[in-house]
Order: C-alpha cells, then sequence, then structure tokens
C-alpha cells in the first residue's frame, strides 16, 4: 500500500491541491489525517486515487460523442469527439 501526501496526490492526478482538499471534503476522494489540529497529516492511498481516475474515465467515455468539454468558438465540439467519431468511420 503506497501513500501519497497531499502534494504528491495532486501532482499524481494533475489537479491544484485546493481542488484536491475540494474532492476529498466532499467524500469523493478517500483520505487519511494522522493527528489533530493545522499539523495533522494528510495521506491518500495511491489505489484510491487510480480508482477514482478509473471512475471519472469511465464516466466521461459514457458521455455523447462531442458534448464531454466544450472550448470556445467549436460550439460544443471538442477534439476527443472528433476524435472518436474518426475512430468509427464518421466525418465531421
Amino acid at each position: 500500500m503506497e501513500l501519497l501526501t497531499r502534494p504528491e496526490a495532486a501532482r499524481y492526478l494533475r489537479l491544484s491541491i485546493r481542488k484536491l482538499d475540494a474532492l476529498a471534503a466532499a467524500g469523493t476522494l478517500c483520505c487519511s489525517k494522522f493527528g489533530n489540529g493545522k499539523r495533522a497529516r494528510v495521506v491518500f492511498r495511491k489505489d484510491d486515487l487510480d480508482r477514482f481516475v478509473l471512475e471519472h474515465l469511465k464516466a466521461r467515455d459514457d458521455l455523447p460523442v462531442g458534448r464531454d468539454r466544450t472550448h470556445e468558438g467549436n460550439a460544443g465540439e471538442t477534439l476527443g469527439g472528433t476524435v472518436r467519431r474518426s475512430l468509427k468511420g464518421e466525418h465531421p
């Protein structure tokens, strides 16, 4: 079992520490706290972080093609959607 500190976990997930803390506070990410007060040490199990990533990748794959993330000027079209359509033999 590998444990990661807050900065290590944030770097591993490519999130800010603030976003990592928000996910932990909401119960979306599991963490363990050692000690009390401001000097308490918060750690994340790497297995839990991997599970979080896999769940969110699966949820993203379940979204309709071209509607997972929008970019300004593209009217809801995404590179991911374009790639998925081209892999299916469809043309944009």
